[in-house]
């Protein structure tokens, strides 16, 4: 009966199968050795060879085994000196090595007979030497060789060698052997040096990229067609915290926000789908430490590529520039010290509300207050108490409101709010008491008790196409009739109370009136360098000296004038009296920058620029001394504006954006618009001196502002410690109230000479 080999046994015999495979494998790594092979198939073959010739007399007459004897001796002497002086040796040891192959190389060709006319041998001899020891054999086997041929002549012409070849005959072709041999040896240094300096640059090229790729920020990672990782970089412990091999066979998307898998999806299914395009993304990845960071993504189908056999992803980490992006567009629409939507908020949203009613046939009411009498607190308790009594406002606001109502703070003391879903008018006006009354509780603020009132204009609007800004104005309206009556209560809107519309074109009528008969009077605020104190320029601001109502500020009539062309004519007005007064500041005052506001209507007429143009023209300012004004939302989305801004500056004019901050910040406009100075809003000034968020937006502002060669400058300045912390940020320049409020032409000598200017702190 057979018997069953128990585990042992089979392990023994598999052992001896391996350790016979492993046999097999050192003996065939032995023989793939050419060295090697050469003399086992070599000397044979010409032991053979000899032994046929010396029978039919082919070679000189030396007894066999003495033949036998040198090819055996060569054989041996070579593979000892290739064993004792290996391809990395030295020169002398080089010199040692090449000469013993060439002395059993000349032995063995001048024993046969034929002496030079097998000095084919010594190129054999000398190329298996090339593959080892590189180009710097060349000049060693030459030297061996001549001294080989030589000792081998001399044998023959003494006697001690024989020839099959008579004399001198031998010796000639020895001659001609010697030159052939000396041209193929220098042709293979020539070309073993080409080789290795292509070599060389080849590595050096790798190394280079490899070093590259492994000290990059980006990670690189290849991957499969299946979705898993095959390689990345060590860059990718700097994005996500987490070491290369730990990425290694894994799939991708297990790193990826399960938010973020669906787009990580069609980029992967769209790199698969076109080979060679770049497609980009931001995804976030898992970081080692539990949290998310944002990265882009670039990738692209090389799974064509012999060398890739992949998809190749680049990571980047932009959380930084998300988060700072985030915090741009969070600030762009609420406000910085309630955390309420602001202004542009709430008009987006009453626009979509609007669109909304319509379609559903629902009315929607608007609520438009400020808070009785805050003025006084402000000038009595201090702006402190005065932003801290609004936060608290801002919350009790929050908790009378539903939380689908929009609530905004407009600036100021002035709030909104918007109520969709209504029923009736009583549903609106039960919202107005209980704000009302919500307002009505003593605040405690700084251990103070403070009571507020309100004043509320009611609009309520039900299936029609108004506009945001029509139902705006219909509620302020309706609010200063509240506060007309007293103040503490409401009042709904009632068109026929409103103000007719005769009244505004009997303004506007004025207006026109006031442009022909010169009533506008341009006043001029000071820009201060942060820097050295002294007066950088000069903003033009225009009022007009009503002849009934006395001074007007500039929101008493810009409004209205914006609406039609009259904003035009307000501006060449503004802009030739601003030219026409710095002209003759040239010559009397030190240099300074005179600046004018523009409105988008004039900019984007077709020949604005030949009309700015003639007026400066005129006037015979320098150029160089004028910057145009603009506000941030004009530079993002007015292109005709946009391209008369940049002749203008092609000219000499600087480009300012005015109330940066405000508007749709966005960090591209910067790179892509003629911008030579970008004015921080007061909004974000304001708190600049505290430990706030507008103190980090304004630094990052600069920061970007100095790194796009940009002058920052920052408005509405009314404290010692905003210049401070503006001056310690970096800020260039600043204008506000803290310097100087605007002044008429015949103060602003003063106030440039120094003689009424506050001097900066240290």
């Amino acid at each position: 009966m057979p018997s069953i080999p128990t585990e042992g046994t089979g392990t023994l015999a598999a052992k001896g199968v391996d350790e016979s495979l492993d046999l097999g494998r050192r003996h065939w790594a032995l023989l793939r050795q050419p060295s090697r092979v050469g003399r086992a198939v070599t000397i044979p073959l010409t032991a053979a060879a000899f032994l046929a010739l010396h029978h039919w007399g082919g070679i000189a007459p030396v007894r066999l085994w003495l033949l036998f004897l040198i090819l055996a001796l060569a054989g041996l002497v070579s593979a000892l000196a290739e064993a004792l002086w290996p391809a990395d040796c030295t020169n002398r040891q080089l010199h040692y090595r090449v000469a013993v192959d060439i002395a059993a190389t000349t032995a063995v060709i001048y024993t046969t007979g034929w002496g030079p006319t097998l000095a084919i041998g010594y190129v054999f001899v000398v190329a298996n030497e090339f593959t080892k020891h590189g180009s710097r054999v060349w000049h060693t086997a030459l030297v061996w060789t001549i001294a080989g041929i030589i000792v081998g002549q001399v044998a023959i012409a003494t006697g001690v060698a024989h020839t099959k070849v008579s004399e001198p005959e031998v010796h000639g072709l020895a001659a001609l052997a010697l030159l052939g041999t000396i041209f193929i040896m220098r042709l293979l240094g020539w070309t073993t040096a080409q080789k290795e300096q292509a070599e060389a640059m080849v590595r050096s090229s790798e190394l280079r990229f490899r070093s590259l790729v492994q000290n990059a920020s980006d990670a690189i990672c290849v991957i499969d067609a299946e979705g898993r990782i095959a390689t990345v970089t060590p860059a990718i412990e700097l994005v996500t915290g987490y070491r290369p091999e730990e990425y290694h066979g894994k799939v991708g998307f297990d790193f990826i926000h399960e938010a973020d898998v669906a787009q990580a999806g069609e980029l992967y299914v769209g790199a698969l789908e076109s080979p060679g395009r770049v497609l980009r993304g931001e995804l976030r990845t898992r970081h080692r430490d539990g949290t998310w960071h944002w990265v882009e993504v670039r990738i692209m189908n090389l799974l064509d590529d012999p060398n890739v056999n992949g998809l190749v992803a680049n990571f980047r980490d932009v959380t930084e520039r998300r988060e700072f992006e985030e915090k741009l567009t969070y600030d762009a629409y609420h406000d910085h010290l309630t955390g309420l939507s602001n202004r542009t908020a709430f008009h987006e949203a009453l626009k979509r509300a609007l669109a909304r009613s319509q379609r559903r046939v629902q009315p929607i009411g608007v609520l438009f207050f400020d808070l009785d009498r805050f003025k006084l607190i402000n000038d009595s308790l201090g702006h402190d108490i005065g932003d801290r009594l609004l936060v608290e406002v801002a919350e009790r606001l929050r908790g009378c409101l539903r939380p689908e109502d929009a609530v905004s703070r407009f600036g100021g003391d002035e709030f909104a709010v918007l109520l969709e879903d209504v029923a009736a008018l009583d549903d609106v006006t039960q919202v107005a008491d209980r704000v009302l009354d919500a307002l009505r509780q003593p605040f405690g603020v700084a251990g103070r008790e403070i009571f507020l009132t309100t004043s509320i204009g009611v609009v309520v609007c039900s299936g029609t196409s108004a506009e945001p800004g029509e139902l705006l104005r219909q509620a302020d309206q309706a609010m200063y009739r509240a506060k007309g009556g007293g103040g503490a209560r409401w009042e709904l809107f009632d068109e026929r109370l409103s103000p007719p519309m005769v009244e505004r074109l009997e303004l506007e009528t004025e207006l026109w009136r006031a442009v022909e008969r010169q009533e506008l009077v341009v006043y001029f605020q000071p820009e201060v360098s942060l820097c050295t104190g002294a007066v950088h320029g000069l903003e033009a601001l225009v009022r007009w000296q009503h002849p009934e109502r006395g001074l007007l500020p500039p929101g008493s009539f810009i409004p209205l004038a914006e609406e039609t062309d009259l904003v035009v004519a307000i501006d060449q007005y503004v802009l030739g009296e601003a030219c026409r007064v710095a002209r003759g500041w040239m010559d009397t005052l030190a240099t300074v920058v005179v600046s004018v506001n523009f409105s988008p209507r004039w900019l984007r007429r077709p020949l604005a620029f030949e009309e700015i143009d003639a007026i400066v023209e005129a006037s015979g300012l320098d150029r160089h001394l004028l910057q145009v004004e603009v506000t941030e939302r004009l530079a993002l989305g007015d292109e005709d504006a946009v391209i008369t801004l940049g002749r203008l500056r092609d000219t000499g004019v600087s480009v300012a954006v005015d109330d940066f901050g405000t508007g749709h910040s966005a960090l591209g406009y910067l790179r892509r618009f003629p911008i030579d100075v970008i004015k921080l809003d007061r909004s974000f000034v304001d708190r600049v001196d505290r430990v706030s968020p507008e103190a980090a937006i304004v630094q990052a502002v600069i920061d970007l502002g100095h790194a796009l060669g940009m002058t920052v400058t920052a408005e509405g300045v009314e404290r010692a410690e905003q210049v401070d912390r503006l001056r310690s940020l970096g800020c260039d320049r600043a204008q506000g109230h803290y310097f100087a409020r605007p002044l008429p032409v015949a103060e602003v000598a003063a106030f440039v000479g120094g003689e009424r200017r506050p001097t900066l702190t240290t």
